[in-house]
């Protein structure tokens, strides 16, 4: 799948992963669903940045 705005779907996924991150600052005990959260929108500028290599 390709997709045409793919540098700015990158900024948004490192804003929610940080945006997450933070919020264990504040929630300490849902640090563990924070960080996995964060690591799935780290995944998914993964793929966009490896769908992107592909073209």
């Amino acid at each position: 799948m390709s997709i045409s705005n793919a540098h700015r779907w990158l900024e948004i996924c490192e804003k929610q992963a940080k945006l997450l991150e933070n919020l264990s600052e504040t929630f300490p005990q849902r640090q563990r669903e924070h960080t996995q959260l964060s690591q799935s929108w780290r995944q998914v500028a993964a793929e966009i940045v490896t769908e992107q290599q592909l073209k």
